[in-house]
């Protein structure tokens, strides 16, 4: 998650997030405690849930498969979080019990994370 590890960019999500139509399932949302996570970007502490991002080789929103969704879960055992996941992303490709999934437009995407 290399070109989400700063910070303005994290709080620009995030702000995003609690400003919109799922603001009540995104209220309380923190960063990660440490920051070599590739999907992880905030933490829900009241919950103990995590949210990630799925983002392509180039930066832009990407497609959860299950190939990304089983590297999503190793983060969220290494960050000791729950088996509820918050999946932010372009696509969704697969799918199972405690995704939650939020799609996310490319430009709309974009928009928000590179400002």
């Amino acid at each position: 998650m290399s070109s989400l590890q700063t910070q303005p960019v994290v709080r620009r999500i995030m702000t995003s997030l609690t400003q919109s139509a799922d603001a009540a399932k995104t209220s309380g949302l923190v960063p990660p405690e440490q920051s070599h996570y590739r999907h992880l970007f905030a933490v829900d502490p009241a919950r103990g849930e995590g949210h990630y991002v799925v983002l392509s080789k180039d930066g832009k929103a990407g497609v959860l498969t299950r190939e990304v969704f089983k590297a999503i879960t190793q983060e969220c055992q290494a960050a000791k979080l729950g088996g509820r996941w918050n999946i932010h992303a372009a696509f969704a490709t697969y799918s199972g019990p405690g995704i939650v999934f939020f799609k996310w437009a490319g430009r709309e995407f974009e928009r928000i994370v590179f400002k």
